[in-house]
């Protein structure tokens, strides 16, 4: 994604947001966004890629937080509540006419536990669950899991990058549908910690190294990951 006018009010809504979830008060808050949003505009050129600017920006928010991980409270519910439904899920998948199909919509479902987003109508994880079925039902606006299973042959070499914490609840059924076809998967974490994005750790809590073929970080720095 490359840089417009409307990423730096979006990158610093996510610096309130982290200044909101570590509960510092408004003085020290007006503080770290007035010096994360000088950083973005010396930083900012239409047109530079977005990841490197924001990757910039969120860490030199986390330093004067002073928390490695501003999200690890929300990640932490992100995950309880999506596997509070997991056994519903699971059975959508087991009895679906198209399991890979179904796990695809099901991660897909996962990745709207996103937060800090401008427009964004969810403050919180549990949105899920009473959203859940309606989502689900909805299926895929664009509908590629035909193009998917042309690339699934036995042996086949094949990557799956998660994402957010929540969403990797249902990314592990999504490994589970893709490893029957005999790929070699491959899953792609963080490297370090970076708003709610997995990491090998968050990973290998719910088991996916028993699933996958093998495991790969993204880079990082001073345990504080890229972004995307």
């Amino acid at each position: 994604m490359k840089m417009e006018a409307q990423c730096i009010p979006c990158l610093l809504n996510r610096v309130v947001y982290e200044c909101n979830l570590t509960k510092k008060s408004k003085k020290k808050c007006a503080e770290i966004v007035r010096e994360c949003a000088m950083l973005a505009a010396k930083e900012f050129e239409y047109g530079r890629c977005s990841a490197d600017v924001a990757t910039k920006v969120h860490r030199r928010a986390y330093k004067i937080l002073g928390v490695k991980d501003p999200y690890a409270g929300i990640k932490k519910k992100s995950n309880e509540v999506a596997l509070s439904i997991l056994p519903k899920v699971e059975k959508l998948v087991r009895e679906s006419g198209d399991p890979l199909k179904a796990a695809v919509i099901c991660a897909i479902i996962g990745n709207s536990m996103d937060f800090g987003i401008i427009g964004s109508a969810h403050s919180g994880p549990e949105h899920l669950i009473h959203e859940f079925d309606k989502m689900y039902a909805e299926g895929l606006g664009a509908d590629d899991v035909g193009k998917i299973k042309e690339c699934l042959k036995p042996g086949a070499k094949i990557i799956l990058a998660i994402d957010n914490c929540g969403e990797i609840v249902f990314d592990r059924l999504l490994a589970q549908e893709l490893k029957k076809y005999g790929v070699f998967l491959t899953l792609i974490v963080r490297g370090g910690v970076i708003m709610t994005d997995a990491t090998r750790k968050d990973a290998m809590a719910l088991g996916f190294d028993k699933i996958v073929d093998e495991i790969l970080d993204t880079n990082h720095k001073n345990g504080v990951a890229a972004v995307g």
